[in-house]
């Protein structure tokens, strides 16, 4: 069986979070003022050079302030994402960190607009704060149940590391040894070691949620974002999470958590050709017990309900008998579809598991990855 395999610009994931307009925040119990009565609090402590305003290095630098908790974190939180949003400004009044935003990408068939409603980031943020448990691993059994992607850009790293926790809970266990002093020494299997500081609740509350599993998945989020850290002036300062919410591969994703190679394929809509490549590339993934992901194009065409274009999803199996495909989608959204599922009226979905026939798959997809059983070349 022949299997295209190639790598290409295109192979990078944006983070889907961009084509899903922000979902309302669950409620919660705990009396918090509105985003903008704590600004109103908390920014003239921030003001460090007491100019009136917040500027982005002022935000940057508190965010790794461990004294920073609670409502402040959320804020201060808030306040960062605004800025990840304004890449073109370098300070902000509180009148303008308060203001909505909005972002639109332009791609072959069309352009997406997203609208970021900064009072509705910050109630993200705080039940994120409220809801979480800070052990490392929670009270709850390591799995895709309960992860929900943050609002940032890094479903190919948040899909796989999920998809690594609902296959082989003690493989992401052994990456993370924690110090006394609270920091993290992360051993990725590919043989890189990462040491990061103990999470700040302001970059927890910008990362994954995990439900009540712990706080092993910021972590790695840190983590990865300190592997691919640049020399330049930008990525000095930034979090980890800035790094990865720029987008990324999913086959490297897999790699850094597997220390293995990936298979990989790139096709054209439904190609009956690349049918038979995909159905076999699963097929052996399945048998193997191989991490595996898939990405939609930003050029799919009017996707399905609940399908998020140039947004990665992990495979979590691939029943050869019945040709189903099993998915997770890092949202961890819920769907109803309004009539049979398909193509026009989307896939039922819990927790972000739906399931679809390989032939829908080879229509909506366009990138799969398998992990192999070869090391990658720079294991060291």
């Amino acid at each position: 069986m022949r299997l295209l395999q190639f790598m290409l610009l295109s192979l990078v994931f944006v983070g889907g979070a961009f084509a899903q307009q922000q979902p309302p925040a669950p409620k919660i119990t705990v009396q918090a003022p509105s985003y903008k009565k704590a600004l109103e609090q908390f920014l003239p402590k921030w003001d460090a050079n007491k100019n009136d305003r917040l500027d982005r290095s002022e935000a940057a630098a508190l965010l790794r302030d461990g004294s920073i908790r609670s409502i402040e974190a959320a804020a201060l939180a808030t306040s960062h994402f605004w800025f990840l949003k304004s890449p073109d400004k370098k300070s902000a009044t509180l009148d303008e960190l308060t203001s909505d935003i909005k972002e639109t990408m332009a791609f072959a068939n069309g352009s997406l607009t997203n609208v970021f409603k900064m009072e509705r980031e910050y109630e993200f943020y705080l039940v994120h704060l409220f809801t979480s448990s800070r052990d490392m691993f929670g009270s709850k059994k390591l799995g895709i149940e309960g992860i929900s992607q943050g609002h940032l850009g890094n479903c190919f790293f948040v899909s796989m590391a999920g998809n690594l926790a609902f296959q082989n809970p003690d493989a992401i266990k052994n990456m993370i040894k924690t110090n006394e002093d609270g920091s993290n020494k992360i051993e990725f299997p590919d043989g890189r070691l990462v040491r990061i500081s103990k999470l700040p609740e302001a970059v927890i509350a910008l990362g994954s949620r995990t439900g009540n599993q712990g706080t092993w998945i910021n972590v790695l989020e840190e983590a990865y974002g300190e592997v691919y850290k640049t020399n330049t002036p930008e990525d000095i300062a930034a979090i980890g999470l800035d790094r990865i919410s720029r987008g990324g591969n999913i086959g490297e994703t897999i790699s850094l958590l597997t220390g293995h190679q990936t298979d990989t394929i790139a096709w054209k809509s439904g190609l009956p050709e690349d049918l038979l490549n995909i159905r076999y590339l699963l097929g052996k993934g399945v048998k193997n017990k191989s991490l595996m992901g898939a990405g939609v194009s930003l050029d799919l065409k009017k996707p399905p309900p609940a399908i998020v274009v140039g947004h990665a999803y992990a495979v979590l199996n691939y029943d050869e008998a019945k040709d189903l495909i099993t998915l997770w989608n890092p949202h961890g959204n819920d769907f109803k579809p309004m009539g049979p599922d398909g193509f026009i009226n989307g896939y039922e979905t819990k927790g972000g598991v739906f399931t679809l026939s390989s032939r829908d798959f080879s229509f909506l997809f366009n990138y799969l990855f398998v992990e192999t059983n070869k090391p990658i070349n720079n294991k060291r």
